[in-house]
């Protein structure tokens, strides 16, 4: 849509509205911007319009006495084509100066509309599925994204434009809780008759061999768990992995590795002797 607007604080905006309406353009949404104008920020309040605009600006500053905005697709700098452009504003003022103003860069590679250093009040935006996105990502918004499955652009976006101008701190801690939640999951289910472990770790399901995957709980030091799985085995499997567990342990002592935990674990277990321990 088109822009058209005033110096706040010139004329009653009522004023302006109904003169809008006289010359057949009727004002849609309003909303306040600040634009940097020959050095100064100076605010402007600024309505939505269907049709066209062009010229309408300096018309208006004259008309009214206060310095009026003008936007829309006229104001485009740059080429299309390019898939990069800057949308501009241009300020009249009633003694006649005229300034073109860029207010967003827009990123058709992305769908990103990013506003430019000479313009405030204006919030960054992505467009993904059909659905315009405030800029930085709630934690909701990628929710919503991802079920999409469009998370790709947003990755894209934010390698181009930097993580934090993309995501929302609030949805980074978030997401960074959850994943350290997810590292963190560990469960198991031991199939005592195949010899196997069906094991979930970080969402990823895998199966191990019962020998190895008693020696990875020791090298994890999650000795509890170690002990449930031997005092659980048939006596036809402990054998195996009393063995296992035994190499793990001269291997560790070939390796120059702290042995004194698992010794103390095989100890009481009684598959490790205090003579054959050497500690």
């Amino acid at each position: 849509m088109a822009w058209l607007g005033f110096e706040e604080g010139c004329m009653d905006e009522e004023r302006f509205a109904e003169i809008l309406r006289k010359n057949s353009i009727e004002p849609g949404n309003r909303f306040s911007i600040e634009l940097l104008v020959g050095g100064e920020w100076v605010r402007f309040v600024v309505y939505e319009v269907h049709g066209f605009v062009e010229g309408s600006a300096c018309i208006l500053a004259e008309a009214t006495g206060c310095r009026v905005l003008e936007g829309g697709k006229h104001l485009i700098l740059g080429e299309v084509s390019a898939k990069i452009w800057d949308e501009a504003v241009k300020v009249c003022d009633p003694g006649g100066g005229v300034e073109v103003i860029p207010v967003y860069t827009y990123d058709a590679f992305l769908d990103v509309r990013m506003p430019s250093r000479y313009v405030r009040g204006l919030e960054p935006e992505i467009l993904v599925g059909g659905r315009v996105y405030r800029l930085p990502l709630s934690l909701g918004d990628l929710e919503d994204i991802a079920r999409k499955g469009l998370i790709a652009k947003v990755e894209k976006a934010a390698s181009v434009y930097g993580l934090y101008r993309v995501v929302s701190e609030e949805a980074l801690r978030e997401l960074r809780r959850r994943r350290e939640e997810k590292e963190k999951e560990f469960r198991y289910e031991v199939d005592y008759e195949s010899g196997y472990v069906v094991v979930v770790r970080a969402g990823k399901v895998s199966a191990v061999g019962l020998p190895r995957f008693l020696v990875l709980l020791v090298e994890e030091g999650r000795y509890k768990d170690a002990r449930k799985i031997l005092q659980e085995a048939p006596a036809s499997m402990r054998r195996e992995l009393c063995e296992a567990l035994l190499d793990t342990y001269y291997l560790w002592k070939t390796m120059g590795r702290d042995t004194a935990e698992l010794a103390e674990f095989l100890r009481d277990e009684g598959i490790l002797r205090d003579d054959e321990a050497g500690e």
